[in-house]
């Protein structure tokens, strides 16, 4: 992400816990076990489906601010920054926040937190960019793909949707602040 420090270059564990305050932590393993269904957790209260397009054009991982607005939308560095996002038609958009999630898909070992940013957009955007800096490798394929954990193995698929890329996934709050940088 480039404003955590010397972690981000780092091919360690230390680049899933590090990449929370300034930059996006994506899918850090919240608990370890046997594999979760989402039979498990779709049931639960507080637990939304949604889909995310992959995108790697996306410079941050975004969520619109109508999508999950019964998470708390958190004050982010980027809009107190005052981070302008450029859209398709040349147009930018303010970064407006940003939403502390544990997600879940389907296969996973256990619900993942990641931080979504928020925006004027349409869709949900996972920045491959962003996954990359996280450990994770993206494979696609005509038919779809999977991220995979390099550190870990674990698979997050990916399904194939006309001529986009999208993952499913479960939603939902996360109660633990994400981790700062020192000296927060």
């Amino acid at each position: 992400c480039g404003e955590c420090g010397p972690c981000c270059n780092m091919k360690t564990e230390a680049l899933k816990n590090c990449c929370q305050g300034g930059g996006i932590s994506l899918f850090e393993v919240k608990s370890q076990g046997e594999k979760l269904q989402i039979s498990d957790v779709a049931g639960f209260q507080g637990w939304k489906e949604i889909e995310v397009t992959i995108d790697s054009g996306a410079c941050d991982t975004v969520m619109p601010l109508s999508m999950c607005s019964e998470i708390t939308l958190h004050e982010s560095e980027r809009q107190r920054n005052k981070m302008e996002y450029e859209v398709a038609n040349g147009e930018t958009i303010p970064n407006e926040g940003e939403r502390h999630c544990l997600l879940m898909t389907s296969g996973a070992v256990g619900p993942k937190r990641i931080t979504l940013q928020v925006a004027d957009v349409h869709k949900a955007l996972l920045s491959i960019t962003r996954v990359a800096d996280a450990g994770y490798e993206c494979h696609l394929n005509h038919q779809g793909g999977y991220l995979l954990d390099v550190y870990s193995g674990e698979k997050v698929p990916i399904a194939r949707k006309g001529n986009l890329y999208v993952m499913r996934a479960w939603v939902r709050e996360d109660s633990q602040p994400p981790f700062g940088r020192q000296g927060r």
